[in-house]
Order: structure tokens, then C-alpha cells, then sequence
């Protein structure tokens, strides 16, 4: 982990305050997101369970069918920039 990334528990606990803020939707973008895809799965669900929107930009190099299957479920949008 890169030292100006957040920690886990720091991406949770603003994850988590997210849904108080009742927002429609949640872009997560900067670097490259898939990066940390259990985190962000983790993230996602919270989001999913709070009916809050999420999308995602990546540059789509580490995407494949498990993740790609695993954000559909959560109805993550995911965006590719080219």
C-alpha cells in the first residue's frame, strides 16, 4: 500500500457515515480502483445496502469475470476510460 492511500478501516468508516449524508450516488475513481477490489466490494455492499448508486472508473486492465460478475450483483456501474 502506497503511504498517501487510506487504510482499510479508514475507507470503512467513511463508507459507513456515507448513507447518513443521503446522497444518490457514489463515484469512486483516482488511481486505479481495482487496485483494491475486495475493498471495494466491501464498499459497494454498503452502498447497495443503503440503495445509494455506485460508479466506477478504471482503466478496465485488471477487470475480469469474477469481478465483473461480483459488481453486477451489487450493481456497481463501471466505467472504462481509454
Amino acid at each position: 500500500m502506497a503511504a498517501e492511500e487510506l487504510d482499510r478501516g479508514t475507507v470503512l468508516k467513511v463508507a459507513a457515515e456515507i448513507p447518513t449524508l443521503k446522497p444518490g450516488w457514489l463515484i469512486i475513481e483516482g488511481g486505479e480502483p481495482l487496485l483494491r477490489s475486495e475493498l471495494l466490494f466491501e464498499v459497494a455492499e454498503i452502498m447497495h445496502k443503503n440503495k445509494i448508486r455506485v460508479y466506477l472508473i478504471s482503466n478496465g486492465m485488471l477487470l475480469d469475470e469474477e469481478i465483473a460478475r461480483r459488481f453486477a450483483e451489487l450493481d456497481v456501474n463501471l466505467m472504462i476510460s481509454i
